[in-house]
């Protein structure tokens, strides 16, 4: 019989023919060996190994990190220039390429969407004024009427004489 060998066939040295993956655990001289501290403080278990960052472990980090190694070697330093300076630098940046955009002649089409805006805001300005003449009491519109006709009354009597 091929299959036949006996429980006890694999597992030479366990006690009471136990079939573990853990065989070793049945040994007392091993389990007596591991609980022994070492004088330097060092037992003989196996340590778990300590897991990589994986930042830091990335390309990207790793590019930078050596560029920044090599940088530091040849004596280049960042830029350390203050907040203020680094804004108005940006600022004038920012101005330039707008004075360079105002420079290019504009198109057809940016030239005919400026005049229906420019129309857009006349409308909406006259619909304004339209509104506000709409929600001013009459006894301001009468009074108004009547600073006009005595400031057009003084500007005769002016020239008459």
């Amino acid at each position: 019989m091929g299959g036949s060998q006996g429980k006890n066939a694999g597992c030479k040295g366990v006690q009471g023919g136990a079939r573990s993956g853990y065989a070793w655990a049945a040994n007392e001289e091993v389990l007596k060996k591991a609980d022994v501290t070492q004088p330097d403080g060092n037992t003989e278990l196996i340590r778990p190994k300590k897991l990589n960052n994986p930042v830091k472990d990335s390309k990207s980090y790793l590019e930078l990190h050596r560029e920044l190694v090599l940088s530091h070697k040849r004596g280049f330093v960042l830029q350390n220039k203050p907040e203020l300076e680094r804004v108005m630098i940006q600022r004038k940046y920012d101005l330039l390429r707008e004075q360079e955009k105002a420079e290019q002649p504009r198109t057809d089409f940016e030239e005919e969407l400026k005049k229906r805006y420019q129309k857009l805001q006349q409308y909406e300005q006259e619909q304004q004024k339209l509104e506000e003449e709409e929600n001013v009491p009459e006894f301001v519109k009468v009074k108004e009427s009547l600073r006009r006709t005595k400031i057009a009354d003084t500007a005769e009597d002016g020239q008459i004489s």
